[in-house]
């Protein structure tokens, strides 16, 4: 039996494959565990990240991955959301919207929310999650507002979308770099063409003396299908030479310790992961205007920002903190103390509480 008193709260998520949403839904069950009743369930028991089913483990957090095929797992879901006597559902991903919207509401769950993490959906299935959000969702949650105008203007619900920006979890020494040559330029991300390594290489390239000189390394970590044609593109503006490549690296958070600017060229980005993680290293971030990234970098305070596509822009914002050591440092300790004021766990947490609290 379940005490009345405390609200149950199930986390819903397709997969558990190592992505940014996928960690901010752990974050979520982690920092609402403390106040409620939280059960954290994976519909997809075939894509479960090893690193991620251990930090469930040792967050202590109430989990089930359900098993069998699909319709049983259907049919599990629907019996756990009733014996749990849950209150409120969170479905994180689009699709897990639409499986876990019918099942909420076949289960009777009174409040069923659900989860929108980039601005690119295709065409058919735009409509169906804008069908289940009107009709079978009470709210859903962005993680930036550049997507909720997007959606709200195609017909969602603007008085059932709110924004909720994504969580940086660890708190972390700020490193106060020393001067070092040669300068390392990092790149993070998927080899995806969202990501628009194109523009960032050019804007590299554009760095002409630095890279002549082998004043500068571009340093690259990644995955994804377009591995290949990144390798060509940096062939192709001669940053060979000058260019380390990390596949499906765990140094991850060495290399952000290790650089000395981010760099982040993407055209469609939700809330950038990638950047909280540079901010939180204690990084200037130089990037293009996509998703919220005017939220997260203040521009010449914290960072240097520019258009989509615009590689010479980019360059004039990673020539200048090339040249100047002072702002390096003060760029990168405007934007951690940013990331720890607006995006760590704290706030994170007091926003989603105050939106459970106005269920009530």
């Amino acid at each position: 039996m379940t005490d009345s008193g405390k609200k149950n709260i199930v986390i819903f998520i397709g997969q558990l494959a190592i992505g940014g949403a996928e960690k901010q839904s752990l974050l979520l069950a982690k920092v609402l565990s403390d106040h409620y009743r939280v059960c954290y369930v994976v519909f997809k028991p075939f894509k479960v990240a090893d690193s991620y089913l251990h930090y469930l483990q040792e967050s202590k957090l109430n989990y089930e991955i359900l098993a069998g095929n699909f319709p049983t797992r259907i049919f599990h879901l629907i019996r756990l959301l009733r014996s749990f006597r849950t209150d409120l559902l969170f479905c994180y991903l689009p699709g897990d919207n639409i499986a876990g919207a019918i099942c909420g509401r076949l289960a009777g769950v009174p409040n069923i929310i659900g989860g929108i993490r980039g601005s690119k959906i295709v065409r058919k299935k735009f409509y169906l999650l804008r069908f289940v959000q009107n009709h079978f969702q009470d709210y859903v949650i962005f993680n930036s507002t550049r997507t909720r105008e997007i959606f709200c203007s195609r017909a969602y619900r603007r008085d059932r979308s709110l924004v909720i920006e994504n969580a940086f979890e660890e708190k972390l020494d700020f490193i106060e770099r020393p001067e070092q040559e040669p300068l390392k330029i990092l790149m993070v991300g998927r080899f995806v063409w969202p990501k628009d390594y194109l523009t960032g290489i050019r804007a590299v390239a554009g760095l002409s003396e630095l890279v002549a000189k082998k004043k500068i390394r571009l340093v690259v970590a990644g995955y994804g299908s377009m591995e290949h044609q990144v390798r060509n593109w940096i062939s192709e503006y001669g940053l060979d030479e000058i260019t380390d490549f990390h596949i499906q690296s765990e140094k991850i958070p060495e290399l952000y310790r290790s650089s000395d600017i981010y760099l982040i060229s993407s055209v469609n980005e939700g809330f950038s992961n990638s950047v909280l993680e540079a901010m939180a290293h204690g990084l200037p971030v130089v990037g293009t205007l996509t998703g919220d990234i005017e939220k997260q970098v203040l521009h010449g305070r914290s960072g240097y920002l520019a258009a989509v596509k615009d590689h010479k822009e980019l360059t004039r914002g990673l020539s200048l903190l090339c040249e100047r050591h002072s702002s390096r440092l003060s760029f990168g300790k405007e934007g951690y103390k940013r990331l720890y004021a607006c995006f760590g766990l704290e706030p994170f947490k007091e926003k989603y509480i105050k939106f459970i609290q106005s269920l009530e």
